[in-house]
């Protein structure tokens, strides 16, 4: 009975203190992984990175696209000025 006791109450002083610790935290603390990951039923999940990594790869895509754009017309505006 002792040891189941003891066991109990261990158990219930890591919840005060953990209840403590949330009511005490920074509302305005911030972490990045709150961004890649969500509650279900009560228990945290990670974010699948699928969907998460199109989007990064159709916006890196554009990025590079409008970059080699952007060089190609300097590129030919330096050479309508070198043959002018």
């Amino acid at each position: 009975y002792k040891l189941r006791a003891i066991d109990f109450h261990r158990k219930q002083d890591t919840l005060h203190k953990l209840r403590q610790k949330a009511a005490f935290r920074n509302p305005d603390e911030f972490y990045f992984n709150m961004h890649n990951s969500h509650t279900k039923d009560g228990v945290h999940m990670k974010k699948t990175g699928k969907q998460r990594f199109k989007k990064e790869i159709v916006d890196a895509n554009t990025q590079d696209l409008n970059y080699l754009t952007m060089k190609r017309q300097q590129e030919q505006k330096r050479i309508e000025s070198l043959q002018s």
